[in-house]
């Protein structure tokens, strides 16, 4: 349980570099597993929520591979075959993207795109 934690935990200290008042509230909060995220800010992709709760791994990929990385539609096969990779060796890919002012962890097809 501690260790499933630890990725909760880190996600919501990111929240406080995009939001500096979070880091006094993601200081004083017990971050532990719940059908909620960490903070307000963080939204987990119910794929992601559950494979924490369940104690599976978890592989946190970046998202700048799609966003200045790579050529369109490059960037987005290699994004997708990239978690097909994590998927095949029984880990859950968490890529991370900020959207629309929120921290997503674990995006759909289309927020890939």
């Amino acid at each position: 349980e501690m260790a499933a934690a630890r990725p909760q935990t880190r996600l919501a200290r990111l929240a406080g570099h995009v939001v500096p008042r979070a880091i006094a509230q993601v200081c004083a909060m017990e971050v532990k597993i719940s059908s909620n995220a960490p903070h307000p800010m963080v939204h987990l992709s119910p794929e992601v929520q559950s494979a924490l709760k369940q104690g599976k791994p978890v592989v946190a990929l970046e998202s700048t591979i799609i966003s200045h990385g790579m050529p369109y539609p490059q960037n987005v096969d290699t994004a997708r075959s990239v978690e097909a990779v994590v998927r095949k060796h029984g880990a859950t890919p968490a890529t991370i993207a900020i959207l629309d002012g929120k921290i997503l962890v674990g995006l759909k097809n289309d927020q890939l795109e």
